[in-house]
Order: structure tokens, then sequence, then C-alpha cells
């Protein structure tokens, strides 16, 4: 599908996946393995951000299975996106709900992925500092609840004008983990502590 004008975006509500205070994020109805995020120019920040990021790993040829496949970016008169795999399909939840819901050995698998997606983020240098339990799926990949990977489909990129993150690697790791521990563990530990009281209501 070649995106040239505003009339060629197939922004269908039957398709919306999503909307959020800069952009929305549709199903594409030709090709239900992948989605697309918009934005309006006029308000275009975190997607030119991604844009950016993404843009960079394909260049360098760094994967990995926690990042969506990024399959191009476009442009329109009055819009900006970008394509990458779709993860809307049955069973596939965000981690806080998973969370809420899984076994025990599912709860304990969760940290050991967790604590390997980290690793990778770090290893690759792929810089994240918006990570919440919201933003991971936890996509079955296999019998039962405790086989999963997960897969962080928001909060990419840095905000400086000069990412100096993306080409240093200490400074890279730096981020990456001073993010992990101020900011993500906290909210982790918050949505814990939730489900925790959620259940006590409940017995």
């Amino acid at each position: 599908m070649v995106i040239r004008r505003d009339a060629d975006l197939p922004m269908l509500e039957t398709h919306l996946l999503g909307r959020g205070i800069e952009r929305a994020c549709y199903r594409d109805p030709v090709d239900p393995e992948r989605c697309f995020k918009v934005s309006e120019k006029t308000s275009c920040r975190q997607t030119r951000r991604d844009i950016v990021f993404f843009e960079r790993l394909a260049r360098l040829g760094i994967e990995s299975s926690y990042v969506p496949k990024y399959l191009g970016a476009f442009e329109t008169e009055t819009k900006i996106g970008f394509f990458q795999e779709c993860f809307a399909r049955p069973g596939v939840r965000p981690l806080s709900e998973f969370m809420a819901q899984c076994s025990r050995e599912a709860l304990l698998r969760t940290d050991l992925a967790l604590w390997e997606m980290r690793g990778e983020l770090i290893e690759k240098n792929i810089v994240a500092i918006d990570v919440h339990p919201d933003n991971i799926l936890v996509v079955p990949t296999g019998p039962t609840d405790a086989d999963f990977r997960l897969v962080l489909i928001d909060g990419y990129g840095t905000p400086e004008f000069i990412p100096l993150p993306y080409w240093f690697r200490a400074l890279g790791r730096r981020k990456i983990d001073r993010y992990w521990t101020n900011h993500f563990m906290k909210r982790l530990a918050h949505c814990r502590a939730e489900i925790a009281r959620r259940a006590k209501t409940r017995g």
C-alpha cells in the first residue's frame, strides 16, 4: 500500500486499536498482520521520534524479539505515521492485565522475562524511556500461560534534540538503567500492589 494523500489512509473506526493524546493506531484492513500509527503533523513529536528511532535500528540491522518489526513510514498532506507488526490477536494482553490473571508459575516467569528484556535492550542499545506494564504485551507461545514472550509496543526513543544515547552505548545504558530503576520498577511495584489490593477486596 502506497500512502501519499490523506485519502489513501484506511482510518476505519472498526479497525481502531487505540488512541492516545497525540496519535491513533489502526489495524491495516489489507494486511491484518500489520498496523499503523498516525499523527497530525501539527502534533507529531512522538511519531517523528519513533520514525527516527526505528529507521536507525533498520539501518544498523538491529533486530529484537521484544521490538515490533518496523515496516516503513509515510507522510500525507496533514499526517505522518509508520507501519509495524501487529499483535492484536486472541490471547495477547497487556502485562498489567496478564499479571492480574495469570498463574503463580507465569508470574515468576514474568520476573525473569522482564530481566531478560532489560538485558537485551542494554546489549543492543535499544533506548526506551517510557516503559510501563500497559505498553508491554504478553504474546502466548505455548500451551500454558507461562509460555509467552514480551513485546514492547511503545515508549521508544529519547527526547533530546541530539540523541547522543543512540550513538554512545555508555550513555544509552545509563539512560536505560536509570529509567528502569527510577520509573519502570516503581510502576511495576504499583501494578503488583493494585493487583494484591483487588485480590484482597474480592477475597
